[in-house]
């Protein structure tokens, strides 16, 4: 084993996922972008031989899959469905442009694999936009969610049996739409309301997932990492590096430090006895403060700003580097590669995250990320997870503050209680239901409903996802 820490302390200790993150998300005018597109290429393939390497020496036999899919879809629960979509090019004849089809794959136990073609991407993508913009308002918004439903649910539903909990993996447009918040057969009602619903983003992790016994664990004191109101910096007037795409600068939020100190007030209630959580916050909430402290707690709760930086055509090579989170000094980013303030998924994929439980983004569009066909997203919730982090929250698109604070309060609540022993997503779940039909558990309303609209709006309760381990 001891080529195996050997490789594993190189790789983390490497500074390849840094360097590919320095390079990619700053650009000078007196660089060559050939030079640079160079450099990048260099430092993928040289990341690749280590990865592969790494997978090797850790897994060995066990990284080649040996299991027939029946075999997996076996291990499911008989309460859970597996669903997984999948966008592909279909041309019908010699010198027609491909179209783009969707298709998706519904598995479940005992009742094996079902393929079904749900048609062309083009007017789904549409409707996506069309929801995504309105949050399924009356109207145009209602219409979109209503035809969503139509074509990616109605499908589905004599396959679903007695399932309970969802799991699926979007693809392509699918990526940024949360199927909890579409409407139901009722119309009335949301999916969320008869389903809980969990991403997958790296299906690949799926027999790992299933073979983890959490009950067969050593029993662990739960731990917390809070990082939040975070010092990002003066923005230097006359930055040395400038950000491809659009500017990254960031302005401190308010309510993060309300969010910290309700989620640390929550913890110690639930834990008493336990030690009390570790806060990073101000200029302590460093690139290397995070990294020592993300791999030696349960649990890891971030208030931040995400990112998502477009890159330009002279720099479209290395998307894992073009979204990350925002930390201490990331207005100024200094010279320092290790420590420059921003959190690219690059750099997280090589923690050692193995021993964390779960890990919650509570920042602005921590879900997305580049879109690979046929393998979903390209970010943070997949980098936590490669670093070995079984659940992920991270959310689609910017929430308002308080309606964050009140649904993180109320997930916390529900999955540390003293008295119930839910699952994760359950946990989440609840939550979401919690503002979705009152808007406020404390007296404090989010948002006053109208005749038109009886129940809080999708955007306050859905933009949050779970991915990984719903369990």
């Amino acid at each position: 084993w001891w080529w195996w820490w050997w490789w594993w302390w190189w790789w983390r200790g490497d500074p390849t996922g840094g360097r590919l993150a320095a390079i990619t998300l700053t650009f000078t005018a007196d660089q060559d972008p050939a030079l640079r597109t160079d450099r990048i290429q260099s430092l993928l393939e040289q990341r690749e031989r280590l990865e592969a390497k790494l997978a090797e020496a850790t897994l060995g036999d066990a990284a080649k899959p040996k299991a027939a899919p029946q075999d997996l879809i076996s291990q499911l629960p008989p309460s859970v469905v597996l669903i997984d979509f999948l966008e592909y090019r279909r041309s019908a004849q010699i010198g027609v442009e491909p179209r783009a089809e969707l298709t998706v794959f519904v598995s479940k136990r005992y009742a094996g694999i079902v393929r079904l073609e749900l048609g062309p991407v083009a007017s789904l993508a549409e409707s996506v936009e069309t929801w995504l913009r309105t949050h399924g308002a009356p109207g145009k918004g209602a219409d979109a969610g209503i035809a969503l439903h139509d074509r990616l649910w109605q499908p589905l539903l004599s396959h679903l049996g007695q399932a309970r909990t969802v799991i699926y993996s979007p693809d392509g447009c699918l990526t940024r739409l949360p199927l909890a918040a579409l409407p139901a057969k009722q119309r009335s009602t949301f999916l969320i309301e008869e389903y809980a619903f969990a991403v997958l983003p790296v299906p690949q992790r799926l027999p790992t997932l299933l073979a983890t016994d959490a009950a067969a664990s050593p029993p662990q004191s739960p731990s917390l990492l809070l990082v939040g109101d975070i010092d990002y910096g003066q923005v230097a007037a006359s930055p040395a590096n400038q950000p491809i795409g659009v500017p990254l600068t960031f302005a401190k939020l308010a309510a993060a430090r309300s969010e910290v100190l309700a989620v640390k007030d929550s913890f110690e209630s639930a834990f008493p006895t336990l030690q009390p959580p570790t806060v990073l916050r101000g200029l302590a909430a460093t690139e290397a403060a995070f990294r020592r402290d993300s791999s030696a707690h349960q649990f890891v709760h971030v208030v931040t700003h995400g990112f998502v930086a477009q890159p330009t055509s002279t720099s479209t090579i290395n998307s894992e580097s073009l979204c990350g989170l925002a930390l201490s000094g990331a207005n100024a980013r200094g010279d320092s590669i290790a420590d420059d303030g921003l959190l690219t998924a690059a750099e997280i994929s090589g923690y050692d995250l193995r021993h964390t439980k779960l890990v919650t983004l509570s920042a602005c569009e921590t879900g997305l990320g580049t879109i690979a066909a046929g393998e979903g997203v390209l970010g943070l919730q997949r980098a936590f997870q490669i670093a070995g982090a079984q659940t992920v929250i991270s959310s689609l698109w910017k929430v308002d503050d308080r309606a964050t604070q009140e649904l993180m309060d109320l997930f916390y609540e529900r999955l540390w209680s003293s008295g119930t022993r839910i699952s994760r997503i359950e946990a989440l779940r609840q939550a979401q239901l919690a503002i979705l039909r009152g808007g406020h558990e404390r007296g404090v309303g989010i948002v006053k409903k109208t005749p038109d609209e009886p129940r809080v709006s999708p955007y306050y309760w859905a933009a949050f996802v779970l991915s990984g381990d719903w369990r």
